[in-house]
């Protein structure tokens, strides 16, 4: 009977503990889910005093992952889990997100970040890389193959934000109504509206957790308001017209996935973009909103895999 309520008494301090210290809570579970995989995470200095956080690991070609508007390096964790017998795998915190510099004094537009980012490789001492990115994450990624084509062998894009060719999705719609932005709340309620616009089905998450989230969004509003609208009004945002700068397309290997759910951007953009391409395939997973990396890691990462064995 003594171990029952031993037991009964070590999971009521556990429940409380979540629901006291929710923000450690997270760390923690992020700290493990690093871990389980292989993931260790480091620190660099850019110019302008500029710093950028990043996990880093495994073996092989360097696959530099770069995660989208309001999102940070630990949208790619579980789906890096399946990538780190492959490949080395990057994924920094753009600067403006995560645990990297948010100054609010400085500027985050796409150029920004491209000249962030370039930086950011040459400290890492990398001369060529395969690049993948999510949502904003693969427009700069796009952006940065025309830039530096010379160092980018293959490209991997995740429901690229820019395809303007695309049909309209149902947060440009609501935005060109004059609703709040769908992806950056404002409240609690708004966080829990955000969850079910960018997910199909959402990961499993406490609801002290969501909430310590809700109120870290909240914390970097202004913040978010202000880089939306950096990146808004910059040409370089579309993706056709600097795709249609360059003779021969991007002239890399590049795979396409979109989410067949995607309301934040619409997966007719798969095709359309893979289209304007040279070398490029497209894959549409079914029942997949705007992240497939979280909602489906393993079956994002395998379709990765197959992808990079063909080159």
């Amino acid at each position: 009977m003594r171990w029952l309520i031993m037991l009964t008494l070590v999971f009521a301090s556990g429940v409380a503990f979540v629901y006291l210290q929710p923000g450690v809570v997270y760390r923690a579970a992020m700290n493990l889910e690093r871990r389980l995989a292989g993931l260790h995470t480091y620190e660099v200095q850019l110019e302008e005093g500029v710093s950028v956080v990043y996990t880093d690991s495994g073996e092989g070609e360097p696959l530099l992952l770069l995660h989208g508007f309001t999102a940070d390096k630990d949208n790619w964790t579980r789906t890096a889990r399946h990538l780190t017998s492959h490949y080395r795998v990057i994924a920094p915190d753009l600067p403006g997100f995560g645990d990297s510099t948010r100054d609010p004094a400085l500027e985050y537009s796409i150029d920004k970040q491209l000249d962030w980012l370039g930086q950011f490789v040459d400290r890492l001492g990398i001369e060529k890389l395969h690049l993948g990115g999510s949502s904003m994450g693969g427009n700069i990624a796009a952006n940065f193959a025309v830039r530096y084509p010379e160092r980018v062998k293959s490209l991997w894009l995740l429901a690229p934000g820019g395809v303007r060719t695309a049909a309209q999705s149902e947060m440009e719609q609501l935005l060109l109504e004059g609703a709040s932005h769908p992806l950056i709340p404002n409240d609690r309620e708004g966080f829990e509206r955000t969850l079910d616009f960018v997910f199909t089905e959402r990961p499993f998450l406490p609801g002290p957790l969501r909430r310590y989230l809700a109120d870290d969004a909240r914390a970097r509003y202004e913040l978010r308001q202000k880089i939306f609208v950096e990146i808004l009004n910059e040409e370089r945002t579309a993706i056709e017209p600097v795709l249609s700068d360059t003779v021969v397309g991007l002239g890399v290997p590049t795979l396409v996935v979109w989410g067949g759910g995607d309301r934040v951007l619409h997966p007719d953009g798969a095709e359309a973009l893979a289209g304007l391409l040279d070398d490029a395939e497209a894959e549409v997973m079914e029942g997949v909103g705007h992240l497939p990396m979280l909602e489906r890691p393993r079956q994002t990462a395998q379709r990765y895999i197959s992808f990079r064995d063909q080159l």
